[in-house]
This record gives C-alpha cells, structure tokens and sequence, in this order.
C-alpha cells in the first residue's frame, strides 16, 4: 500500500507539474527582406544582466512574419529579446550603444534613453500558454536630429505676477550617448543592466524682473540660468525607475545646488507612451535666497527682509509622446510644484503652487 500510493503521488505530481507547464508563441513582424530572425528568453534578472537566456531560437520569416515556440516554460517572470540578423552573423550588430539591425523586444517596449533592463520588458508566464506579436524596430542611425518648435505655459507663485507663456524653437538630438531634448540634456557615463549614470543639464525659466510685478519695484532681477550636474537612476521593477540627481549653477546666477529624487512608470498604449512621476527637490539657501529672499536695503513697508533657508519640495508631473504622423512628434509634459513654507513666507509669494506645461512639436531630419 504505501508503495501504490507512493507511486500514486508521482503520478498525481507529474501531472500537475504537466500542467503547470505553459508555451510562449511570438510572432515577429515589420521585417525587412531577408536575415533570419533570433529570439531569446530570459528566466531572470541575473540571467538578462548576463546574457545568458533560457532559450534562444532561430526562425526565417514567412509571409506573415517570423514564428516562434518556447514550449515548457514553468511558472514565473520572462523577458524576451529579438532581432533580426541582417548578415547572418549571429549577433546583433552595433552602431556604438545603438542596434544597427532591426530589434524589438516584449511587450513592445520602446526604449527612450538607453537599453531597456529585465524589469521594463518583464511579463508573467503562469499555466496558461501566453501569445505575443512583437513588432520590430528600425536600427537608429548614429544620431538623429529633430527640429519643431515647443510652448511653455507657467502659472506664477509670485504676487502679482502674471502667468507667461513663452514660444520658443526645439531642438532636439538623440545618439549613442547624448541625448538633448529642448532645454533638457544628457551624456551617459555609465549603463550596466537596470543602473546608469549620466551628465545633465538644464536650462531653467525661473526668475522675474522688476516690471513684472509691482512687488518687485526696485528690486534687482533674478535671472533663468543653466544647471549642470549628474544623474543616477535604477529600474528596479517592470517600467519602474527611480533617479537621484545633483545640479550646480554654471553661470553663477544663484550660485547654489539642487537635488533631486523621483519615482516614475512607464505605459505604452498602443504608440502613446505616458510617463507619470513624483518628485522630491532639495535647493539649498543660495537657490532659494536668490529667487525667494528679499535683502534688507529692498525692504519696505510691504515687502519685509526676508532670508529662506534651504527647502524640499514635491513635484508631480507627467510626460507624454505620440507619434502623430510619420518623423512627427507630439510632446506633451505636465508639471506642479508644490511650495513649502520656507518659500510661501517670502513677502513676494502669493500663491503655494506653480503648474508648468511644455508642448513641442517635431519632426525628426
């Protein structure tokens, strides 16, 4: 008896472990004319930050594009890397860090800044066979310029003041390692696996001058100014990314530091990408003196001496792209700042919160 259902429980085992068992059909399209096409699948972090997949299988394409079957996968987190080899070499050629053949990669996750890590192209395989199409992606050429023109839309915290709206062009460069978005630009240092480092800078639109308002009669104008600094970030789950940052005034404007720590997610709905994020920013007493003080030989009856002390505060906003015709790009990012109370007691504040939008459109040359 106890050998029956000794063998009894190996049967029942082997059965659900059967079951548990699932199959990942791909089908690869927007291929070009000839080149094999070649899958991998990954089981984990470790394995993707290695190279080392799972699976990898090899498919010509046919009329409806290149099929793959990954058959016996157990329950768990995958993510899956194609390309199409172009010169049959068994590997994907590079330009630098950018793919010079045809790639793509699951759950057709579009890549902004830098290779994509296990956790942004992570999916859950359970019993269920899961079905996928994975629609390439052109190689970028070694750089890719876009020029448009873009709008800043900005409420003002300060008394008084009028919101501004500012047009200006955009320009916009996207390589193997500089990436310059408007007012906003990079130059990764470092990237292994879900960590990357990188140079920033920024230009920013902060300031008044006196006319502005009538808060600021006789006082001296506070300039925009450019801020340069580094970056680190880590996604560290599926789409998720957390970044620090550090940035210092070049132009000696303020002459003070901030920083910075944000948490965001990215969604792809069909070719709208949306990029939701929370922020915490740090600007130490120079930043906030020099936008937010009033120096003693300026005061007056309604505009006391004031001198803040370094402040933190959260930022909510979100990005969004979406390709509106082909080599166009609609840009759209919504941005609030929320003034803590070393700022909204200055004597030139009025309201405890700023809203930012930035439109751009472009079309890639």
């Amino acid at each position: 008896m106890r050998k029956l259902g000794a063998a009894l429980g190996m049967l029942v085992a082997a059965g659900f472990l059967g079951a548990r068992a699932a199959t990942l059909e791909i089908r690869v399209t927007g291929l070009s004319t000839s080149g094999p096409v070649r899958a991998a699948v990954f089981a984990s972090r470790e394995a993707y930050e290695k190279k080392e997949p799972l699976r990898e299988m090899t498919a010509e394409p046919d009329a409806e594009g290149a099929p793959f079957h990954f058959e016996g996968l157990p329950p768990g987190e995958y993510a899956t890397r194609v390309f199409q080899d172009l010169n049959d070499n068994s590997s994907l050629d590079r330009h630098g860090f950018l793919p010079a053949e045809p790639f793509g990669f699951s759950g057709n996750f579009l890549p902004r800044l830098g290779p994509p890590s296990f956790s942004d192209l992570a999916f859950r395989i359970g019993e269920e066979d899961v079905r996928e199409t994975i629609s390439l992606i052109p190689p970028p050429r070694r750089g890719e310029w876009s020029a448009g023109a873009a709008l800043i839309a900005k409420t003002e915290s300060y008394r008084g003041m009028d919101d501004r709206v500012i047009p200006l062009p955009f320009v916009s460069y996207a390589g193997p390692r500089l990436h310059w978005f408007g007012p906003v630009a990079s130059l990764a240092v470092y990237e292994s696996g879900g960590f990357s480092v990188a140079g920033t800078a920024r230009y920013t639109f902060d300031g008044y001058e006196q006319d502005d308002a009538p808060i600021f009669e006789d006082m001296p104008d506070r300039d925009a100014t450019l801020e340069a600094g580094a970056r680190a970030g880590w996604a560290f789950a599926p789409r998720w990314r957390i970044d620090t940052s550090v940035a210092h005034d070049l132009l000696g404007r303020h002459g003070g530091f901030r920083a910075g720590l944000g948490l965001r997610r990215t969604f792809n709905a069909g070719e709208l990408t949306a990029v939701p994020e929370v922020a915490l920013e740090w600007m130490d007493d120079a930043v906030a003196g020099y936008y937010y003080g009033v120096q003693p030989a300026y005061a007056r009856e309604d505009r006391r001496a004031y001198a803040p002390d370094d402040a933190w505060e959260p930022r909510l906003g979100i990005s969004l792209l979406y390709p509106v015709r082909p080599k166009w790009i609609l840009s759209l990012r919504l941005a609030a700042r929320l003034l803590p109370d070393e700022l909204t007691d200055s004597p030139l504040v009025g309201d405890d919160e700023e809203i930012t939008a930035f439109m751009s459109v472009s079309r890639s040359l």
